[in-house]
Order: structure tokens, then sequence, then C-alpha cells
């Protein structure tokens, strides 16, 4: 298995030889766990590759080719992805808070229960992108390209807001909403009726379902920690 160090030195050696304008081949590497946190890895070509689980928090994948590659739980945290390839994707349960994915083709990747607190797609293209779960809360993108995907049509996906108080330990569900904005013209008014309760460690995440919650208040006598 290569080590980062060993990473790191193809990486310089192909960009000497390479020609500036073809991507550096690791297509198929397994980087599984590995940390590359603020590894500069752009134009790489990483098609096919396995990065589950590994650190790639604030790495620069500006136009990286990661088409069919598996970053199921990656840390991917302020991570430039620019212009990068996503098609076929599996982004299950990673984390891309704060990322940078304008202009990401996100095509029919599987971003299932992925943390997209903050990222920014502007531009991106999510035809028939996997957001089931994901946490969209601030993310920055033009409703209509998930409209253009027909995601909310074919995946009957709606908007709901998922609001926890840690004390009392408390899950509430509101939705569902059409729309982003929709949702944020009423979240006021809920925070501000749970204020008035005295609920504390109040937190919200704006969340794309494909069904509704099963239970849309859950409280416990246990503190969240």
């Amino acid at each position: 298995m290569m080590k980062t160090k060993e990473l790191k030195e193809l990486l310089e050696r192909d960009a000497i030889r390479e020609s500036i304008f073809a991507p550096v081949n690791l297509r198929g590497i397994d980087l599984a766990g590995k940390n590359l946190e603020n590894l500069v890895l752009s134009q790489v070509d990483l098609t096919g590759s396995n990065l589950q689980g590994a650190n790639l928090r604030k790495a620069d994948l500006t136009g990286a080719i990661l088409i069919n590659t598996n970053l199921q739980w990656a840390k991917l945290a302020g991570a430039q992805l620019k212009s990068a390839i996503l098609c076929r994707a599996n982004l299950t349960k990673a984390n891309l808070r704060e990322a940078d994915l304008r202009s990401a083709d996100l095509t029919e990747a599987i971003m299932v229960d992925a943390d997209l607190q903050g990222v920014n797609l502007l531009g991106a293209y999510l035809l028939r992108t996997q957001l089931r779960g994901a946490n969209l809360n601030d993310a920055k993108f033009l409703t209509t390209a998930l409209w253009e995907a027909n995601l909310i049509k074919q995946y009957q996906l709606l908007w709901w807001l998922e609001i926890k108080t840690a004390k009392p330990y408390c899950i509430y569900w509101f939705g569902p909403f059409a729309s982003p904005q929709e949702a944020r013209l009423d979240q006021a008014g809920y925070v501000e009726d749970l204020v008035e309760e005295q609920a504390e460690g109040i937190t919200i995440k704006l969340k794309l379902q494909q069904y509704q919650p099963k239970a849309l208040t859950i409280c416990s006598d246990s503190e969240l920690d």
C-alpha cells in the first residue's frame, strides 16, 4: 500500500515529466484511511480509486477526476473541489463541510447522509445525484439546479428542518417544504417558540428527505452531550 510520502514524491515526479495539460494518473490507487490533509491533488486522475475514510481536509482537488471513486466516510471539510469530476462517486456519510464544489460534476454521485453544511455548490451539476438524508444547512447553490436535475420529482425529495435541543434533549422535524427559502421563512418562528420555552443548545439542519420522519417530535429525559 502506497505511503503518503511516496504519493507526494510520485506527484512531484509526474508534475515534472507530464505535460501541464495532462493530469497525473493515479487510477485505482488504494488510499483508504490515509492522511492527505492539505495535499495538492489538483488535476489528478483518481478514477476508480479507494479513498474510503481518507483525511482530505483542506486538500486541493481542483479539477481532479474522481469518477467511480470510493469516498465513503472521507473527511473533505474545507477541501477545494472546484470543477472536479465526481460522476458516480460514492460520498456516503462523507464530511464536506465548507468544501468548494463550484462547477463540480456530481452526476449520479451518491451523497446519502453526507455532511454538506456550508458547502458551495454554485454551478455544480446535480443530475440524478442521491442526496437522501444529506445535511444541506447553509449550503450555497441555485435551487433551479436541483429542479432541472429532477431530483425532487424523481426521488420525491422534500425539504425538512431538523431542530435539536440539548436541554431538554429533543428532536423536532418541521416540514415538508418545497424549497430551502420556504423552510428559512418559517425557521425563525420555530426557534423563537423554543427559546420562549427556555430550550437550550438549539441546533438546526436543513435536510432533503425521501420520506416523512416516523415521529415529528422525539424527546428524552437525558440531556444531549
